[in-house]
């Protein structure tokens, strides 16, 4: 009798594991193709995103060093802007001094020169507003 009700308990135990384990089993099998699509897609789309990868790695190299280059223009164009100011900082002092002026016809009178620098500053000045 004893032997009856422990086969018996042993029978519902494999009952209730075998109805628990197939859908699991079956979920498995599920998951395993679903798993196996995402690599296959994965797989066929990988290398255009590489190149793609590559591309636009290259695009930016690409505009860096022409970043670069612009950076460089422009600081040789700001050491030039600043040389000439400095020179027409010198040629506005030595205007406004109340000293004549050498002049290839003799000496000229300074008023006669400050003119000339007053344009040449504001020509200057207006280059400088448009870079802005």
């Amino acid at each position: 009798m004893y032997w009856e009700i422990s086969v018996t308990i042993l029978g519902l135990a494999v009952l209730l594991l075998t109805i628990v384990v197939v859908p699991v089993l079956i979920q498995i099998r599920r998951t395993a193709r679903s798993a196996d699509q995402v690599l296959e897609r994965v797989n066929r789309e990988m290398p255009a995103i590489l190149n793609d990868l590559r591309q636009t790695s290259a695009n930016i190299r690409s505009a860096t060093d022409a970043a670069r280059s612009v950076s460089r223009q422009i600081s040789t164009v700001v050491e030039e802007y600043q040389a000439i100011r400095g020179k027409a900082a010198a040629v506005r002092d030595l205007l406004k001094s109340p000293f004549s002026v050498p002049a290839p016809g003799g000496l000229l009178p300074a008023g006669k020169w400050s003119f000339f620098a007053s344009g040449f500053i504001r020509a200057i000045d207006y280059l400088r507003s448009r870079k802005r």
